[in-house]
This record gives C-alpha cells, sequence and structure tokens, in this order.
C-alpha cells in the first residue's frame, strides 16, 4: 500500500524498496522525474495564484534529468 501512495506522489524513497528488477528501478526514477518535472511545471504556469501548495524541498530539489537518472540507476545494485 506504501508503494501505491509512493509511486503516486513521486516519493521514490518509499518506492525502491520495492523494485525487484531493475526495469522496477528505471520506471520508479522515471516515474518520479516526469512528476517532478510536471509539478515544477505547474508551480511555474502558476506562481500568480496563491492557491498553490509549498512542497517538500526534496521533492522539488532533485532536478532531475536523464543522466542524473542513469547515474542513480549505475550506483544500485541492480544492473542489467
Amino acid at each position: 500500500e506504501r508503494a501505491i501512495y509512493a509511486a503516486l506522489s513521486g516519493n521514490l524513497k518509499q518506492l525502491l524498496p520495492v523494485c525487484d528488477t531493475w526495469e522496477d528501478t528505471v520506471w520508479a526514477y522515471f516515474r518520479v522525474m516526469v512528476d517532478s518535472l510536471v509539478e515544477q511545471e505547474i508551480q511555474t504556469s502558476v506562481a500568480t495564484l496563491d492557491e498553490t501548495e509549498e512542497l517538500p524541498r526534496e521533492y522539488l530539489g532533485a532536478n532531475w534529468t536523464l543522466e542524473k537518472v542513469f547515474e542513480e540507476l549505475q550506483a544500485t545494485d541492480k544492473k542489467v
């Protein structure tokens, strides 16, 4: 249940422990990267509205890129 909520909210720390394969891990990283990019776009496009909530720094501060994702994947023990 925790992993489901983690996948829906972009919480990589909670999502990685349930990733059994390299493909699962790649999916998790890219899911979080896309979520954070979408959230950054939402924050910048509606910055004039006071209705947006502040998100945790670790979520927005990650600045995921393809290169960073693959660097992180190379550092894991789950390899192809």
